[in-house]
């Protein structure tokens, strides 16, 4: 985690700074391709997001709180599955 979280900060806050060191770093820290994407994915969202909500001035209503426990408990921050990739029943 430690180690998606330095690349994240590097990426955000000083992107001209990233370079293959990072991934050598990220990589030998365990993450793998997928979790380096993943976690580059994710914080892309969230800057876009948070840019946009600040510039909108939009406020989450606290009634809201539990809907995001429930869906962060069950996945956390991954993509769900596409729906044709799902095991039919």
């Amino acid at each position: 985690m430690q180690a998606a979280l330095r690349f994240l900060e590097i990426l955000t806050l000083r992107p001209d700074e990233l370079g293959p060191a990072d991934l050598d770093q990220a990589r030998a820290a365990g993450l793998d391709d997928d979790a380096i994407r993943d976690a580059a994915l994710v914080g892309a969202l969230f800057s876009m997001i948070t840019r946009l909500a600040d510039t909108l001035d939009f406020a989450i209503p606290t009634s809201f709180d539990p809907t995001v426990k429930a869906l962060t408990s069950r996945m956390g921050y991954r993509l769900p599955l596409p729906v044709f990739l799902l095991p039919r029943v």
